[in-house]
């Protein structure tokens, strides 16, 4: 496995550490502001970082980093300029090894992630937009629920035993020591995107569905239809 962390590289010599864990991919962010802004944490005065970020075989996102060097709060999101995409977007993407853990998932506020595996539905609007491998949503997911665990252990025994049961087989997925396992990426903004590391090649484990939507980001729960780009890609024999 990579390092847990991943500096960004950047045209202009400057760099932004974001929390995105075991992902390969070089990200080249030149530099747009730097803003003095109120912690929530400690309500001492940290910094926001925003960069401009291109990402390979998707779009241009703007990142958001923020750091505390009181309380050593640290914050990251994305957002995306412009106007919505022509399409919503629904990916079903098959984990089948530990090198597929260190993909890339950018995810829209307007997404949400299924894993069915685990019986995991992340909802729309829940999260902010964020960026992070495969491994990193599992891991982040895992570290806040066992936040909760001691107080959950004395006041909610039979709750506390089953969310042990689900960190472990979380963890075991987060490791690549159970595989396979799909994650459903599901975004009518048309906003999200999960890496091919087989580009320009086609992703023989990743099913792209595009899906019309409604042109108002209100509307965005909406039903909607599968556009005829919907299609399955087959695996490569």
């Amino acid at each position: 496995m990579a390092k847990n962390s991943q500096k960004i590289e950047c045209v202009q010599k400057h760099s932004l550490s974001l929390s995105i864990q075991t992902t390969q991919v070089t990200l080249y962010t030149p530099l747009v502001n730097s803003i003095p802004s109120m912690c929530e944490v400690c309500g001492e005065q940290g910094t926001t970082n925003l960069m401009l970020t291109a990402i390979p075989f998707f779009k241009e996102v703007i990142v958001s980093s923020f750091d505390c060097e009181h309380c050593g709060y640290k914050n990251s999101e994305i957002t995306f300029g412009g106007k919505l995409a022509d399409f919503g977007v629904k990916m079903e993407c098959t984990i089948v090894s530990q090198a597929h853990l260190n993909r890339l998932v950018v995810k829209s506020e307007y997404a949400s992630i299924k894993i069915p595996e685990l019986s995991l539905d992340i909802p729309p609007r829940t999260q902010k937009g964020s960026m992070n491998s495969v491994e990193g949503i599992l891991k982040r997911m895992v570290d806040g629920l066992e936040e909760g665990q001691e107080l959950r252990k004395d006041s909610d025994p039979q709750s506390y035993q089953k969310i042990n049961e689900f960190i472990k087989l979380a963890r075991e997925y987060a490791t690549g020591a159970k595989l396979p396992f799909t994650i459903i990426l599901d975004d009518p903004s048309g906003n999200s995107y999960i890496q091919n590391p087989y580009a320009p090649s086609t992703d023989p484990y990743n099913k792209i569905c595009l899906l019309y939507t409604s042109p108002s980001p209100r509307d965005l729960s909406t039903s909607r239809m599968p556009s005829s780009a919907c299609k399955k890609k087959k695996k490569k024999k």
